[in-house]
């Protein structure tokens, strides 16, 4: 069985609570000279299997052209978190969401 890491990263964004997402990738390597590039992604959910489908194949094919992998040698997993589960500073999402919706003039 093959292990160890040959690269790893992080990319957040966060103009919008509500399109916060994070990337993380590594490379394992085995005594074969094989590779592999698996792409985690965590966000909120409420995406559309469509976006996300999309968004698995922007991501394999942006990680193939900047890190030289094969499309066919990189694997994506996408973690959903609920709005309650998300936490911002002191406040869960869903807080936020409710106090944003709570204040006057919207």
């Amino acid at each position: 069985m093959s292990s160890g890491s040959a690269a790893t990263g992080y990319r957040s964004r966060n103009a919008r609570a509500s399109t916060s997402w994070s990337v993380r990738f590594c490379a394992a390597s085995s005594k074969k000279e094989n590779t592999m590039l698996v792409l985690k992604v965590t966000m909120v959910e409420g995406r559309t299997p469509e976006q996300k489908a999309e968004l698995i194949r922007r991501l394999a094919e942006a990680a193939g052209r900047h890190l030289g992998f094969p499309v066919e040698e990189i694997r994506t997993v996408i973690y959903e978190v609920g709005r309650d589960e998300w936490g911002i500073g002191t406040m869960t999402m869903a807080e936020r969401d409710r106090a944003a919706s709570s204040q006057p003039g919207d």
